[in-house]
């Protein structure tokens, strides 16, 4: 897990809050992440941690909800 300046929801930290967000943060879930770069910053439950929240708020966010 990676911290350092991503917006809400922007768990892979490349700006933008899109699709691999939420598989990143499912996967996280899973205790499967190939990428070690998780932000932690971004997540958006103030429980300090990446998880079903982020990957709910990241397809909210896509969908314009």
């Amino acid at each position: 897990m990676t911290e350092g300046l991503a917006e809400p929801g922007d768990v892979d930290g490349d700006g933008t809050v899109s699709l691999a967000d939420a598989i990143l943060a499912l996967q996280v879930c899973a205790q499967f992440t190939p990428s070690p770069d998780v932000y932690v910053i971004s997540e958006v439950s103030g429980d300090g941690r990446i998880g079903m929240a982020e990957a709910v708020f990241a397809l909210r966010k896509i969908a314009g909800m």
